[in-house]
């Protein structure tokens, strides 16, 4: 290899770095300045145009002063090393700034035009500079290349642009999957300034002697059809091209995102194979642009095909939803599967962008070459970058602005592509062809053409649209009807009617569904698993503040929650926060449901993100209630962290409460507990309600929390809502509190997981897995069950006896069934009488259970067999679930006929919950350690069960050295118990740390 080759190729692969950490930078900016300016798709947006905008004014700078400069390559270096060292600072910045507009520049304004043109503005010059910056490294490196190896520019033009570009897609990946993960957006953005400074370095040992002033432009007349007239065109056509190319980027990502989800990862996977296909376009015509006879009809032949292209994603989205469907069928839930899921999520979107995105990979180049050869001199290489990126600007703002939301998703491509074909007809007009020379080339033209007129009647398919395919695996709905469709500016919303169920739909994301007029057909489901989880985060903060005269709700989805809490008359003020205008359109369709939101004068909706809309009020409310979108969807779960607790503590009047919802689907406790901790960072007390079937809510406040059950059955409207979700009385509600503050450190301190943070965003990484892989975090309720942390710390409530059975509550059908079981049990001993056939578990437990005892009655065996003694072990355990001390007694009584005929593990076994029962600590601690010591492992519910009798009544005695022997025993999938992992963890933590 000659010293020339290799010199370049270390230059091009410097070239690859600087793309690799430019994209962390434009993915990086994304996540803060969603942050900023609240909603994922708007910070996405400012990126875009920013980051193009400011390569433009780059661009533009470097050709302006590219002729003046002798040594272009050591000016890159320069430019990269200030990149890397405004990276370095940009984390602390952020924060400075961030803080400073929400605490003293958004406040002192009152026109909320005004907030929203400073928020953007600031946002814009955070990341200005070094877009400028980034702008200016691609025409300095190229033409200082150029310069100093002569000879092949088109190849080296189009080698750069493709390793830059190459560097770019893998930069997006690294960022997502390695370094948020694990060192967050302060590290991942220092990696990226590193590595510039590094560059930087590098390029100067490279280049410091480097003479090579600016060539004298020569005009080569070899080619006939590059003329002064056309390069009058060609900045405008480079502007052009660039529009398209980022409205096909705008509206294919909308597009995906109904595919992939909506998750931060999506996009991420969604950008890198945008810009792969640009790199593998200047991969493809790096060889073959040097050698083109006529490169400005090649120029307005990939105009047409592009254009093309792009119109044909249309139908072909349609079946990607098929494609997806069958991909979510096939994988395995598990980690492998999540792997292969992402690496065909990428797939998908390579199969939409891929032949379109080729295409403009060589535009640029291509168009820049042409220049090259004329008048121009390599001041065009910047020239043609500015305008092209100026023109990207033009087309995201077009793109979100005015197509999408007008006239639908569908033209935001179309609009695209017709620009793309028209450039092409005028750039092969100007190229002035010969007829008879390129019939085949003609041939295409006709097709292409042929295919841009079938726009109008090609659409996209919005029963699939909003199927949630990434979910559910289903390319559609068999069922129902999209009464209503809109492309949103920061999402695409539909409502969907099966029979008398309506479901609002986020991205295909099913946000909330209820049922319209069921007393009309009784033969019909009267309440959705929804409609709990609205109705009591709409009542929940009236048990804690009666004399709410103010409360926030963040998310309107169907306005259900928003209707429930206007039913209490001592309410002045109710304001709800959305960011999207059509979920409030959308909400019509749930009239006459939630008629208060749209008649109550007290109502207000207020189209705005959260953040800037609690620091541009000035509004102090006594209640907040944060009902949002699901945590895996970007930006959601910056309503989740640690920071905006912190904002919204800030919100509240001095008493005031927080009532969050969070979900127990598709989720981990690990991601739950990082909720928890984040609030328990900022508030004094919490208490944790089971609202649904899937569903808790937090409820968050300074000082102690004061709940009265009472209260809400005081106003006629809120009864009713109640009565319609099986809550008939105020015991109904005392029963779904399931903890508060203590129990929940107790539950949540054994899981090493830190709070969730707006720069650490563990729950925005970890949802998108969970949510894929259906995690289940409904074992937090599970704690409720053993009464063992109501043992420790001594809370002395009362049970719950009278409880209403709600089909979205396990546990109230769990109660009422042991009850059956106790008074069933009792009736057979008494009447000796057994059913010949049952149709409930209780009834067939509590037959089995007194054939048992009716047997060790009448047996003249000294002892029962092995099996039998299990057996009541496990009917007793069963039976202890969800019944009172007085039912056990009355139980243990009817089984004293057998005590003598079990098993020694057996005896033990029920000695040692006798002893619970009868808060016999030291007989707990005899007897379970004689159970336990004759265990080979710790494996079973009946053996989980004394372990925590036994950890309880060490700790309360303290006492415990047995604890650390039966540690060792546990089972290892026992230890996916948060109950026993928070109480080994409360009696030593290094018990948990050596798992």
């Amino acid at each position: 290899m000659s010293k020339r080759v290799m010199m370049l190729s270390v230059f091009v692969a410097i070239f690859a770095l600087s793309g690799f950490s430019g994209l962390i930078y434009e993915a990086i900016w994304s996540h803060y300045l969603k942050l900023f300016l609240g909603h994922s798709s708007y910070a996405q947006v400012l990126v875009l145009a920013i980051f193009m905008g400011g390569m433009a004014i780059g661009s533009a700078l470097a050709a302006k002063l590219s002729n003046r400069l002798t040594n272009l390559i050591l000016w890159y270096g320069v430019v990269e090393g200030i990149i890397g060292l405004l990276g370095l600072v940009f984390h602390s910045m952020f924060v400075a700034v961030q803080s400073t507009a929400f605490e003293s520049i958004f406040p002192s304004f009152e026109s909320t035009w005004l907030v929203h043109t400073v928020k953007w503005s600031i946002g814009s010059l955070m990341i200005l500079p070094q877009s400028i910056l980034l702008g200016a490294t691609f025409p300095l490196l190229t033409a200082g290349l150029i310069r100093r190896f002569p000879g092949n520019s088109g190849k080296t033009l189009a080698t750069l642009y493709f390793v830059n570009s190459f560097g770019a897609a893998i930069g997006v990946l690294t960022n997502a999957f390695v370094l948020i993960p694990n060192i967050g957006l302060p590290g991942a953005v220092l990696s990226a300034g590193l590595i510039n400074i590094s560059l930087s370095m590098v390029v100067y040992f490279l280049s410091k002697n480097d003479y090579y002033p600016s060539p004298k432009p020569t005009f080569v007349t070899a080619v006939p059809s590059i003329t002064n007239s056309v390069h009058n065109y060609l900045l405008v056509i480079a502007a052009f091209t660039g529009l398209a190319s980022f409205m096909y980027e705008i509206g294919w990502i909308r597009m995906l995102t109904m595919v992939l989800g909506g998750s931060t990862h999506s996009f991420e996977i969604m950008l890198s194979a945008f810009i792969l296909g640009l790199a593998i376009g200047g991969f493809w015509i790096r060889k073959k642009i040097d050698r083109f006879d006529n490169p400005l009809l090649v120029l307005g032949l990939i105009q047409l095909v592009m254009g093309t292209f792009a119109v044909l994603t249309i139908p072909l989205y349609n079946y990607t939803y098929e494609l997806m469907g069958l991909i979510v069928e096939t994988l395995k839930t598990n980690d492998s599967g999540y792997l292969l899921y992402t690496f065909f999520s990428y797939g998908v979107s390579l199969i939409i962008m891929l032949p379109a995105t080729i295409c403009a990979g060589t535009t640029l180049p291509l168009a820049t070459f042409i220049m090259l050869k004329g008048k121009a001199g390599d001041s065009a290489i910047g020239k043609i970058y500015a305008w092209n990126t100026l023109g990207s600007i033009l087309g995201v703002i077009l793109a979100i602005q005015l197509v999408m939301p007008l006239i639908g998703l569908k033209w935001v491509i179309g609009v695209g592509a017709i620009v793309d074909v028209l450039l092409g007809l005028y750039i092969i007009h100007r190229a002035k062809i010969s007829l008879n020379k390129y019939k085949p080339q003609l041939a295409l033209v006709t097709i292409c053409l042929t295919i841009i007129l079938t726009i109008p009647f090609v659409g996209l398919d919005t029963q699939k649209m909003a199927s949630g395919v990434y979910r559910y695996g289903k390319a559609a709905m068999s069922l129902g009807d999209i009464i209503f469709h809109k492309d949103g500016k920061a999402s695409t919303v539909a409502v969907r009617v099966v029979g008398n169920k309506v479901t609002l739909l986020n991205n295909g994301k099913p946000d909330a569904a209820l049922i319209l007029n069921s007393d009309a057909d009784d033969n019909k489901i009267s309440a959705t698993g929804d409609e709990p989880t609205m109705v009591l985060a709409g009542t929940l903060p009236y048990i804690y503040r009666p004399n709410a005269s103010s409360i926030a709700n963040i998310g309107l989805g169907s306005g259900l929650t928003a209707h429930v809490l206007l039913h209490n008359k001592e309410l002045e003020r109710l304001d709800t926060i959305e960011i999207e205008h059509a979920v409030y359109e959308a909400a019509e369709y749930f009239r006459p449901r939630v008629d208060n939101l749209y008649n109550d004068t007290r109502s207000q909706v207020i189209i705005e993100d959260a953040k800037t809309y609690f620091a541009t009020s000035g509004n102090k409310y006594d209640v907040i209630v944060s009902e949002p979108s699901n945590p895996w969807v970007s930006g959601v779960s910056g309503l989740f962290s640690a920071e905006f607790y912190r904002e919204v503590k800030r919100y509240l009047k001095p008493n005031g409460v927080l009532v969050q919802w969070v979900q127990l689907y598709e989720i981990s406790p690990e991601l739950v507990a990082t909720v928890y901790l984040a609030l328990k960072e900022n508030f004094d007390d919490i208490h944790l309600y089971q609202i649904a079937a899937s569903d808790i809510a937090i409820v968050a406040g300074m000082g102690t929390l004061e709940a009265d059950y009472k209260i809400p059955f005081k106003h006629e409207g809120l009864k009713n809502e109640l009565d319609k979700v099986h809550i008939k009385q105020y015991s109904d509600l005392a029963f779904r509190k399931l903890a508060g503050k203590k129990e929940l450190d107790i539950i949540f301190s054994s899981l090493t997981i830190n709070p969730n943070s707006d720069y650490f965003p563990i729950l925005d990484i970890g949802a998108t897995k969970t949510r894929f892989k259906k995690t289940d975090a409904r074992s937090i309720y599970m704690f409720y069950v053993t009464k063992a942390l109501n043992r420790l710390l001594d809370e002395t409530t009362p049970p719950i006896r009278d409880v209403t059975e709600a089909p979205s509550i396990e546990a109230t059908h769990l109660i009422n069934e042991k009850r059956e079981f106790h008074r069933l049990l009792n009736n057979y001993s008494e009447s000796r009488t057994l059913p010949l056939i049952t149709t409930t578990l209780a009834e067939g437990t509590a037959k089995k259970l007194t054939e048992i005892i009716i047997y060790c009655k009448s047996s003249q065996e000294g002892k029962l067999a092995e099996e039998i003694s299990n057996q009541i072990i496990g009917y007793v355990q069963w039976a202890y679930d969800y019944s009172s001390s007085e039912e056990m007694e009355r139980l243990y009584e009817q089984l004293s006929v057998c005590r003598s005929k079990l098993s020694r593990d057996g005896v033990l076994w029920l000695g040692a919950l006798q002893a619970w029962l009868d808060d016999d600590l030291s007989g707990v601690m005899e007897l379970t350690k004689k159970y336990l010591d004759n265990q080979q492992a710790i494996d079973t519910s009946a053996d989980k069960h004394l372990l925590l009798y036994n950890i309880v009544s060490h700790i309360k005695k303290g006492t415990g050295a047995d604890v650390y022997k039966y540690n060792a025993k546990v089972a290892p999938e026992l230890f996916s118990d948060l109950e026993l992992r928070g109480l080994i963890n409360h009696f030593d933590p290094s018990l948990i740390q050596n798992q």
